[in-house]
């Protein structure tokens, strides 16, 4: 909810957005995959019943936003970092040592994002008066989302480019959820970092609407794609432009997996 008055068309795109999240949540369930995306299915929730739980609050006991943003907000940073997560443990199932090495780093570089969040809300020079008042919190928990979302976006970015570089095989739905879902979460990144960006105008609505019309071509994409049949049809997408270099490119990455699980048996 950008703001308090809210435009037709911004209305309207809105509207659109929440009928695919929803459109893709019964499909998701109709397909019986809810137990394999159930990260991204607590999302779509929280995206459908979010806003509406807000707008009922809203006019029931005129609830803050920033009330509302700072109980709320925090449930998506989870689900931000737990989709990074999960989609890096399903793309390297099959190299244990990598999986577990990749663990380690993701762990550390939110721990760092944490610290970076809160280093670039005081270096910023962020408004201290009435320090503990919401405006305070406010401010600090927007510091913390940019420096969460741009660091899971990095790791996304390395996670995909892991999954093209290395001929792992890995479930269809998970190669085209994946490449869709690096543009969905970008779309995401780029709405916090546009207000900043983009003065007010005619170039913030169009970058706005610009934004909201990816999200829903993603939303499209994984309509489209995601299949019960999908779940069972490995592919290899890695290297696929040269596949003479796959069975290499695999040797390379066993041979790293096994010092890896070398190294940790000592």
């Amino acid at each position: 909810m950008a703001s308090s008055a809210p435009t037709s068309a911004a209305v309207i795109f809105w509207g659109i957005e929440l009928a695919l999240a929803v459109l893709l949540l019964i499909r998701i369930y109709l397909l019986r995959l809810q137990g394999v995306y159930r990260i991204f299915v607590v999302y779509l929730i929280a995206e459908i019943v979010g806003p509406l739980a807000y707008a009922v609050l809203r006019k029931a006991i005129g609830l803050d936003y920033r009330v509302w943003f700072l109980l709320s907000r925090p449930l998506y940073w989870f689900l931000y970092i737990a989709m990074v997560y999960a989609l890096s443990q399903t793309v390297m199932r099959s190299v244990p040592g990598v999986s577990r090495l990749s663990r380690k780093v993701l762990q550390w570089s939110f721990i760092a994002a944490a610290i970076a969040g809160m280093a670039a809300f005081v270096l910023g020079g962020s408004p201290y008066a009435g320090a503990g008042s919401l405006r305070f919190l406010t401010l600090l928990a927007r510091s913390l989302e940019r420096s969460f979302t741009l660091t899971a976006l990095l790791l996304l970015v390395g996670v995909l480019g892991f999954l093209l570089w290395f001929p792992v095989q890995v479930p269809r739905n998970l190669a085209v959820f994946s490449a869709a879902y690096l543009v969905f979460f970008a779309v995401t990144v780029a709405t916090l970092f546009a207000g900043d960006l983009f003065p007010k105008g005619n170039s913030a609505q169009f970058i706005s609407r610009a934004i909201e019309t990816l999200s829903a071509v993603c939303y499209i994409w994984w309509l489209v794609t995601l299949d019960k049949a999908g779940e069972h049809q490995p592919v290899r997408v890695g290297h696929i432009w040269k596949p003479a270099e796959q069975e290499n490119l695999m040797t390379q990455l066993n041979a790293i997996n096994d010092a890896l699980l070398s190294g940790s048996r000592r």
